[in-house]
């Protein structure tokens, strides 16, 4: 299985997180976990998210590693990586680590627009609406904050993570740091 995780042929690599996948239902290894982080980084979309699936399945016992995984990949530029890291990881790692999760949650979305927009596309599922609520104000509370500051060179920062169809998408991405758009990352 190692691999074909390796494999430069996509069938070979979608047929590996296929497998692994299957038996992580029935076997939990720490192998399949390496290999599916692994996976995050693949060039192909459906081989990624079944990557993300795989590693949801982790979440009970390795919370911490995938919140690593959640800090690093929520930032990404790409928004395919971003809404399954958003969809699949955050969202249940909230629903089953609320209280743990979401302290350090603010804490990032603080310093980093591409986590906020990544945070904005979770949804609710079994948590409470009141600290639901906290997590859609700290989101709103910096996307005002980016409206306000400015740049280093005095311009404004987008605030928003919106690319006019509602869906709550950032319009591009941001270098580290956040004070400007990255022209490699603009979709």
């Amino acid at each position: 299985l190692d691999r074909m995780c390796k494999s430069p042929k996509v069938h070979q690599r979608r047929r590996a997180i296929e497998l692994i996948r299957a038996e992580s239902e029935k076997n939990l290894r720490a192998g399949y976990f390496r290999m599916a982080r692994r996976l995050l980084k693949d060039p192909v979309s459906d081989v990624r998210w079944k990557a993300c699936v795989v590693l949801a399945m982790f979440l009970p016992s390795k919370h911490r590693e995938i919140w690593e995984i959640i800090k690093r990949h929520g930032k990404s530029c790409d928004e395919d990586v971003r809404v399954a890291i958003g969809t699949v990881l955050l969202e249940h790692l909230l629903e089953q680590h609320f209280d743990t999760y979401f302290p350090l949650l603010a804490k990032e979305i603080q310093e980093n627009p591409n986590l906020r927009c990544t945070a904005s596309m979770c949804w609710r599922f079994g948590v409470p609406a009141a600290k639901w609520r906290k997590l859609k104000a700290a989101i709103s509370r910096e996307e005002s904050r980016g409206i306000r500051k400015k740049g280093r060179k005095g311009k404004r920062l987008p605030g928003r993570c919106e690319n006019g169809n509602g869906r709550g998408l950032p319009p591009y991405c941001f270098r580290e740091g956040g004070t400007s758009p990255s022209p490699a990352c603009i979709t």
